[in-house]
């Protein structure tokens, strides 16, 4: 009886690897949760005794088979999701290295679109690891900050020359209406 019971146990337990092994995960703290769900299962197993000798190695491969399969399929998303970030990463250094670029234009008004679709572009890119993700923002920024102060202060020194140029011509509006004219 006390082998049955345990076999019964057992199967719950492969059961339940089963389960932990069918749900969909897209996020790396989903697969911690069910990495300690596994290792749970696992502490579980270990602590149940012994199932009727016909079914040990039968039922001991299909709990193992779970366990190995689930750990190997994490492996891998993990793999994958490095590889992702460092994709991300490259593109963007590229989008730096392009704002960067525009910083040295002076065709305000195209480079500006272009600076803008750079940010778009930038917000489309997915997750970067966190050591790398705040050193890269912070060129970004950079760069786009550069660009937009160089363009005020362009701005800003034409501003005042249209307003050189108007006070001299007021000037010369003023001197003209004082100005004498003659017969000839």
């Amino acid at each position: 009886d006390e082998l049955e019971s345990n076999l019964k146990q057992k199967q719950e337990l492969l059961d339940m690897a089963i389960e932990v092994n069918s749900h969909e995960r897209n996020k790396s703290s989903q697969w911690n949760e069910d990495a300690e769900k596994m290792n749970a299962l696992v502490e579980k197993w270990k602590t149940i005794g012994p199932v009727p000798r016909q079914y040990n190695e039968d039922i001991w491969n299909k709990f193992k088979a779970q366990k190995d399969g689930f750990f190997a399929a994490r492996k891998e998303a993990f793999a994958h999701s490095k590889q992702e970030e460092e994709e991300n990463y490259n593109k963007k250094v590229a989008i730096c290295e392009k704002a960067e670029a525009i910083t040295k234009r002076t065709d305000y008004n195209q480079a500006t679109k272009e600076l803008l679709a750079l940010q778009e572009e930038w917000k489309q890119i997915g997750y970067v690891k966190k050591s790398l993700s705040d050193k890269i923002w912070l060129r970004f920024r950079a760069a786009c900050d550069e660009f937009f102060k160089l363009k005020s202060e362009d701005f800003m020194r034409t501003h005042q020359e249209a307003e050189g140029n108007i006070k001299a011509k007021e000037e010369l509006i003023e001197e003209l209406s004082k100005y004498e004219f003659t017969d000839d």
